[in-house]
């Protein structure tokens, strides 16, 4: 769940706790959602996968995965692009870029 949607979902009663006080400090990152359909089926996964890409922090083959796209025979992946902007972190400001050029990097991550 998204920090700042989180955050909305404390009672007011929690939120002067010392526990739930803490995310006060926590701030949300902007992030790119990916989703990549492949006309084949990929490296057959059954739980979500952490990247060792720079850019790319997880993903997953939704058509294992999940029963809502599930396939044997092709595969559509879920990315989650991060860092995507200077301001978390990232050296490119990937939300200006193309789909193309995203597209392109994430498949680069993918294969390395």
């Amino acid at each position: 769940m998204p920090v700042d949607i989180m955050k909305r979902f404390v009672p007011k009663k929690w939120s002067a706790m010392p526990f739930f006080r803490q995310m006060d400090e926590l701030e949300g990152i902007p992030v790119i959602n990916l989703h990549m359909w492949f006309d084949k089926k990929l490296k057959n996964v059954d739980h979500l996968c952490f990247s060792r890409s720079p850019l790319l922090s997880v993903y997953a083959d939704m058509s294992t995965t999940c029963k809502e796209y599930y396939d044997e025979e092709k595969s559509m992946l879920e990315l989650v692009f991060a860092p995507c902007s200077p301001i978390a972190g990232g050296n490119v400001n990937w939300i200006k870029k193309s789909n193309e050029e995203i597209i392109e990097v994430c498949t680069r991550g993918l294969r390395n």
